[in-house]
């Protein structure tokens, strides 16, 4: 239960990097739906160092370096789907105002948990096997 704390703490980080650049580039004048990928891209990169950092720190794993980003980015692409797929279908259905995609972004990222758990702490994150070769 602890690791699924800390893994809910490195997603709250995650949260609020996606949505502060989510809010800096909208008022840039980005369009919420195109803001959306490089908030998104940021946020991942924050939640991987974090969990290699935290969450699964105590694992032998190879989580680190550009193999371990690959496996963790490609375990967060259903997450992906799931988050923006939730996030443009409420745009489209909340009233137009300045807050929707701050409330269309909450509920993907809650959507989108459970898929991102499952595939960083199943297989990203997986304790190597000791016996394992290679």
């Amino acid at each position: 239960m602890r690791r699924f704390a800390r893994f809910c703490v490195g997603g709250a980080l995650g949260f609020v990097t996606d949505a502060a650049v989510l809010w800096v580039l909208t008022r840039l004048g980005w369009s919420p739906y195109l803001a959306r990928l490089p908030a998104f891209g940021l946020a991942v990169l924050v939640t991987w160092r974090w969990h290699l950092a935290r969450t699964f720190a105590d694992r032998d794993h190879r989580g680190g370096g550009a193999g371990g980003f690959a496996r963790y980015l490609a375990t967060q692409a259903g997450g992906l789907g799931t988050n923006l797929g939730v996030y443009w279908m409420l745009l489209g259905l909340l009233p137009s105002r300045q807050g929707a995609p701050m409330v269309a972004l909450t509920l993907a990222s809650a959507a989108a948990l459970a898929l991102n758990w499952t595939g960083a702490s199943r297989w990203a994150f997986r304790a190597r096997d000791p016996d394992r070769i290679g």
